[in-house]
């Protein structure tokens, strides 16, 4: 399980990176900022802290994989996509709104619904892959049985 777990952790999460890298600095960034408070000192500029953003695709990655293996025995791209949309969803409603009620970081609501939406995509997309992954080594432990 553990080596199944970690596999797909990876895969997720190199996922996660790439495609959160399209979507948020590439494609996402210059609308994004027209819906944010621009407060100095706020964002990293002009990167982010790398580390910190490679264990934040990992630890993510390591939840769905976790959940999808342990808990609810999901083993397709499909699978994953379902799940993944499921919860990366509310994970990122949830995270949007506490920015909301806690922060001046968003100028209203539009930001949030693009943020939730592209977040969301970025999960089912990874969370399908981790979903793959965990179906394919579920395979070969039947094999090696």
């Amino acid at each position: 399980m553990l080596i199944r777990v970690l596999a797909a952790t990876v895969a997720g999460g190199l996922v996660f990176f790439l495609v959160g890298y399209i979507l948020f600095a590439v494609l996402l960034d210059p609308i994004l900022r027209n819906y944010m408070n621009q407060f100095p000192g706020v964002m990293k500029e002009p990167m982010p802290d790398m580390v910190m953003l490679v264990l934040w695709n990992l630890v993510t990655a390591f939840l769905f994989a976790f959940i999808f293996d342990k808990w609810a025995g999901i083993r397709t791209f499909v699978g994953g996509l379902k799940g993944g949309a499921i919860i990366m969803f509310i994970l990122m409603l949830m995270t949007d709104l506490n920015y909301l009620a806690f922060t001046n970081l968003f100028k209203g609501y539009v930001g949030v619904v693009i943020d939730v939406i592209a977040g969301t995509v970025l999960g089912t997309l990874a969370s399908g892959v981790i979903g793959l992954v965990l179906g394919l080594m579920n395979k070969d432990e039947k094999a090696a049985a």
